[in-house]
């Protein structure tokens, strides 16, 4: 994707001997993204563009790292005898530190604020580490109620289906009895409880799709928050803040990196062994105690609001 959209339009025409260090440079300082919102066109949603921002430091260093390997491989079948990508400076660093949310608030949230369907989602998506689309993929078949577990299999943006981001994001999640109690309640009201219907089925599709979760984050739970005086950016605040809390728990890294699902967590821990599924349930089950408050006891996890 990188290849096709930022350098083949802007070096495909270029030799290997006219790409300069200092022309990469510049051109990383300058690219730009689209920015695209969803809006309703004679009753469809279409996507608009409606302005443009930096490209993140982050984004510039996976593509020049990208033209650093295809002229790494130039130079292997001797098309070229020079990498100029090694002279291009482009820093990775994130330009803020990732957004966290306080447990206090975060269980006031959950427990004091927010309806069930508002609720689940949040308290999911928190409890699991899931990303935005594989939140929307979610299908009740994908959940073993029995050996209380989630396995993602799709991830959703934009209402298209794609796979997960990476062979490890389809491993199982444990999924503790407080989050079994609020998708089982949630399942009992809900009209697409059906295996093959998604736990997040949109009424406004007749259950076809899911909610479109950036817009139901703004409309419903953002404001809900804010009444509160509780502070939410956005899904993935709660993904940094489970992964946050699991290594402030001093669980094993490579649990974390379990529970995470990342291909690769730090090179420091590639030569652990894998970890055991009671490792992963232990670890899950201590962050999700951090949030439930002991007046809630187990049964008043599945009361509706």
């Amino acid at each position: 994707m990188l290849l096709a959209k930022w350098i083949e339009p802007k070096w495909g025409d270029y030799t290997l001997s006219e790409v300069k260090a200092t022309a990469v440079e510049d051109w990383l300082e300058g690219l730009e993204r689209e920015i695209v919102r969803t809006v309703l066109q004679e009753g469809k949603k279409v996507k608009q563009m409606v302005g443009t921002k930096p490209l993140t430091p982050g984004s510039k260093k996976k593509i020049r790292d990208t033209m650093h390997v295809l002229f790494g491989h130039a130079i292997r079948y001797e098309w070229t005898e020079r990498n100029p990508i090694s002279s291009v400076r482009q820093s990775g660093k994130r330009e803020h530190a990732p957004e966290l949310i306080s447990v206090g608030d975060l269980s006031r949230l959950l427990f004091d604020v927010l309806g069930l369907l508002e609720r689940v989602m949040v308290f999911l998506d928190f409890g699991t580490g899931l990303r935005r689309g594989e939140l929307a993929g979610i299908k009740w078949e994908d959940i073993d109620f029995g050996l209380g577990q989630l396995m993602p299999k799709r991830s959703i943006v934009h209402q298209h289906i794609g796979p997960t981001k990476t062979e490890a994001s389809q491993k199982p999640i444990p999924l503790d009895e407080f989050l079994i109690a609020d998708l089982q309640a949630w399942r009992a009201i809900t009209p697409y409880a059906q295996d093959s219907d998604y736990v997040f089925a949109s009424p406004a599709v007749h259950g076809k799709q899911p909610y479109w979760l950036d817009s139901f984050f703004r409309k419903r739970i953002k404001p809900a928050a804010l009444a509160a005086g509780i502070t939410l950016k956005g899904w993935h605040t709660l993904r940094h803040t489970y992964s946050t809390l699991l290594k402030a728990n001093g669980n094993d890294p490579k649990v974390v990196q379990e529970l995470l699902r990342h291909a690769k967590f730090a090179t420091t821990i590639d030569g652990y062994t894998q970890a055991l599924t009671p490792a992963k349930r232990k670890a899950h089950r201590g962050v999700i105690r951090l949030l439930v408050p002991r007046r809630v006891p187990r049964k008043s996890a599945v009361d509706a609001k």
